[in-house]
């Protein structure tokens, strides 16, 4: 069964792909579906890399997700149904979200967020010059690692809204310089996660105009080769062999290991009709910067302290287990209607592809599905909402306050023109 649905989300995104589609928010959710949910069963059925290292932990943990597949499958359709309901109910009408942030940013503020980010970036790179390119010698500095994260997230942001707008000066080169250094620094503390969005990100705001078939196949063939380094860097982290199959090992520990959350949740609390959200709202305490507020994360209410008790040995949080976690099966069908209108809603603001929306697009097929909503909710509603927000409000303030000086220089020049 759920093989058969692996080949079918894969053969959807294909077709969309090779046919020249505006690849969005429905594409990557179906890509991420393929990852951490379809591929987990498959794989426990077929038995795949059962000599590999983990893979024996991971089946036991499954073991309770592979017996309730067919109610999980039901429940997965249910909320992919109520997605599509969602989002074709904000389409039928005249919901756009954001459609002030759909314009191009005055010249001083790309430049001011540039060095704002740059100044960040040089601060947290210098107090902890000694974490960089340790492998896994040291644990996880998840403090740094959180700072530079959000310095992707928000200069990714204003280079996609540059882009749009064909802003491509001095401050645009220096924030996609800024991408560039800060993703080499998050490989190597094993972030690879961000640094996928941004090339996610780019990449469907750059098919958003490339139709051809011959261009689609350039883009497909860039992206195996970034998915190739990234899983060698993985592989080189680990000090691991290069071989074909470790590397197919690497690519699915991801999807695999994460199942691990779903697995033990479904073993020690079925599968809930209801559930309290206090961990999706009270991820607002994340959206609260770091050096105002160090301990934020040990604020953020979990799951298991709303009475859900479930094991997560590499940390990952399964998109079904937040979901069940936080609302159960019955409140998940209204949560997924509420997110597909969402997307629907800002996916209308423009025809051809807005930045915000391939901007939240690329946070659907990683993040989504296994960072849970503390880190979601904030790379999606913070610091790609709230933050550029308020970039625009300050733009707006600036084009106001300058307006009446143009007005009255360009006045000046045609009475001077006039005159003469």
């Amino acid at each position: 069964m759920w093989l058969t649905v692996l080949g079918l989300l894969l053969a959807f995104v294909a077709v969309r792909y090779f046919r020249g589609r505006l690849l969005g928010d429905v594409e990557m959710l179906a890509f991420g579906a393929m990852i951490y949910i379809a591929l987990p069963f498959v794989a426990f059925e077929q038995e795949w890399l059962l000599e590999m290292p983990g893979i024996e932990g991971w089946r036991d943990l499954f073991q309770a997700a592979s017996n309730t597949r067919v109610q999980l499958a039901a429940l997965t359709a249910g909320l992919a149904a109520a997605y599509l309901l969602g989002r074709r109910a904000a389409q039928a009408t005249l919901a756009k979200l954001g459609t002030g942030m759909n314009r191009p940013l005055s010249k001083p503020v790309p430049a001011a967020i540039a060095i704002a980010l740059w100044s960040i970036w040089f601060a947290s790179a210098l107090a902890n010059r000694d974490s960089f390119f340790q492998g896994y010698s040291i644990d996880y500095d998840t403090g740094l690692l959180g700072n530079l994260a959000t310095v992707n997230l928000i200069a990714l942001a204003t280079v996609l809204a540059c882009r749009q707008h064909s802003q491509a000066g001095t401050a645009y080169r220096m924030l996609g310089l800024l991408l560039l250094i800060n993703s080499i620094a998050l490989l190597s503390l094993g972030g690879r996660l961000y640094v996928l969005i941004p090339a996610i990100a780019l990449m469907l705001q750059s098919l958003a105009s490339a139709r051809s078939t011959l261009t689609r196949v350039r883009g497909f063939v860039v992206f195996v080769i970034v998915i190739a380094l990234l899983l060698v860097v993985g592989a080189v982290r680990i000090e691991a062999d290069l071989s074909n199959r470790f590397l197919a090992y690497i690519g699915l520990a991801e999807g695999l290991f994460t199942s691990m959350s779903l697995g033990s949740f479904i073993q020690h609390n079925g599968i809930p009709p209801l559930s309290t959200p206090a961990n999706f709202f009270g991820s607002i305490v994340n959206f609260i910067p770091s050096a105002l507020l160090a301990d934020k994360a040990n604020l953020v209410p979990t799951i298991q302290e709303s009475g859900r008790f479930f094991e997560s040995p590499l940390g990952a949080t399964h998109l079904l287990v937040a979901i069940l976690g936080n609302f159960g099966w019955l409140g998940g069908l209204g949560f997924a209607g509420a997110l597909g209108w969402l997307f629907g809603s800002v996916r209308k603001v423009a025809p051809h592809g807005w930045w915000l929306y391939f901007y939240l697009c690329s946070l659907l097929p990683f993040m989504f599905f296994r960072d849970g909503f503390s880190i979601f909710n904030k790379a999606a509603l913070f610091n790609g909402c709230i933050v550029m927000w308020c970039v625009f409000a300050v733009d707006r303030t600036l084009l106001r306050e300058h307006a009446p000086r143009r007005r009255r220089l360009r006045n000046a020049v045609a009475d001077a023109a006039a005159r003469t």
